[in-house]
C-alpha cells in the first residue's frame, strides 16, 4: 500500500534501477555556500565568486536486509567510484509502476553521493532488525 503525499524513491544508474518500497523518512534540500578566497602577502583577503549549491539529504525509511544489501551493491559498484546516479522522488504515490515527472516530482539527474564513510544505522525491532541510511547528494556536472 502506498501512502499518498509520501516520497517514494528510485535510483537509476548504468542499466540498473532500485526502487525503495518504503517512503523516505525525510527529504532535506540543503543549501551550501561554495566560495573561495585569496590572501595576499600583506594579508589582504579577496573573496572569490561565491555560489549556492543545493545538496539533497535523504533519510530512508525502514529497509530490510535485502534492500540494504542492494544499496551496498549500488555503492560498491557505482557510487563510491564517483559516478552519477539519477534520483527520482515521486510524491504522487505512483511508485507502483508508473513514474511521473510532473510538478510534484523532483528529479536529480546527475546526483553524486557525498557520504564517506557509507553505512547503515540499525533499528532493532522484535524478530528482525531494520536498516536506515542517511544519504547526502550534490547535483553533478
Amino acid at each position: 500500500m502506498t501512502l499518498t503525499g509520501a516520497f517514494y524513491t528510485r535510483f537509476s544508474w548504468s542499466a540498473s534501477t532500485f526502487d525503495f518500497t518504503e517512503p523516505l523518512a525525510a527529504v532535506l534540500p540543503v543549501p551550501t555556500v561554495i566560495a573561495g578566497a585569496n590572501v595576499a602577502d600583506d594579508g589582504t583577503r579577496e573573496q572569490l565568486t561565491p555560489r549556492t549549491e543545493y545538496q539533497l539529504r535523504l533519510l530512508t525509511g525502514k529497509l530490510t536486509k535485502a534492500e540494504a544489501d542492494d544499496l551496498f551493491t549500488w555503492w560498491d559498484t557505482w557510487a563510491k567510484l564517483g559516478k552519477q546516479t539519477a534520483i527520482t522522488l515521486d510524491r504522487l504515490a505512483t511508485a507502483t509502476g508508473l513514474w511521473e515527472y510532473g510538478q510534484w516530482n523532483s528529479f536529480f539527474s546527475k546526483a553524486e553521493l557525498l557520504n564517506a564513510p557509507f553505512g547503515p544505522g540499525i533499528r532493532p525491532y522484535p524478530a528482525r532488525a531494520l536498516y536506515f541510511f542517511d544519504l547526502m547528494f550534490r547535483q553533478g556536472q
